[in-house]
């Protein structure tokens, strides 16, 4: 019941915890000399990798798997302004914070203002 009045507070510290994996992940990835696309993919995994792991824990649906939400999306944005950053030659640390930022308050937003992906219509099959 507790949980259920702090709703948001974990909806925030988990879009910034995603923040914070994305951007090790990816810098670690780059410092390994990964380039671009594995730093990238490891840094997206990296984000939604807790996020997880904290479903499973707790017995709920795994939350980027949900239809039409911006948890990856959040999570690639984060990390693609920190592997862009890096790239333009902003120090690590900087990199790191704006890229949290970003993933934090797209993935906030999104939850906020109800952004989702729209959904597919399902695809009968016709009978031959």
């Amino acid at each position: 019941r507790l949980l259920a009045h702090v709703g948001w507070l974990i909806t925030i510290l988990d879009a910034v915890v995603m923040g914070v994996f994305g951007a090790i992940g990816a810098t670690k990835a780059l410092s390994l000399g990964v380039g671009v696309v594995g730093a990238l993919v490891v840094g997206v995994l990296g984000a939604i990798g807790g996020g997880m792991l904290r479903d499973v824990v707790l017995n709920l649906p795994v939350s980027f798997l949900h239809v039409g939400t911006l948890y990856a999306v959040a999570a690639g944005a984060g990390v693609g302004v920190v592997i862009g950053l890096l790239a333009l030659g902003v120090p690590t640390p900087v990199a790191a914070i704006v890229g949290v930022v970003v993933t934090t308050l797209t993935r906030v937003a999104s939850v906020v203002f109800g952004w989702t992906f729209p959904e597919r219509p399902s695809v009968g099959r016709s009978g031959s």
